[in-house]
């Protein structure tokens, strides 16, 4: 994730550690870079608010799944909510474990330049935007 301050890009997070890992054997893990894309669109456009979502689909052993992303951005706020909705789309009942989690990082885009790592100033920063 970043931003663009009018003259240049920032990260706000270099990574998010994201997956799925089926039933029975939790130590694999199915990332988003191996989920079908099904689309994405704008629900909400307003000088207040933005939302989009994303759709999703995946399977692994016998099951099948699709999953729907919303982020939700609302002017002044110096956050957004993240949804994601798992549907269980085929005919056996599934078990899985969903994990997230991000690595706040600030610096220059696309460079590991200007990394200040997990200091106080990183978390300050962050609540500033």
């Amino acid at each position: 994730m970043a931003y663009f301050d009018g003259n240049r890009w920032y990260h706000i997070l270099c990574s998010a550690n994201e997956g799925i890992s089926a039933g029975t054997d939790f130590s694999f893990t199915i990332t988003p870079s191996l989920w079908e894309f099904r689309g994405s669109k704008i629900l909400k456009d307003t000088s207040k608010e933005l939302i989009i979502k994303s759709s999703h689909a995946t399977s692994f052993e016998n099951f099948k799944m699709n999953i729907d992303r919303y982020a939700i951005f609302r002017a002044g706020e110096s956050y957004f909510i993240l949804i994601i909705r798992f549907k269980n789309i085929g005919n056996n009942v599934m078990k899985f474990i969903y994990v997230y989690g991000d690595e706040h990082w600030i610096g220059n885009y696309g460079s590991s330049a200007g990394d200040v790592g997990w200091l106080q100033i990183a978390y300050s920063y962050m609540k500033m935007i």
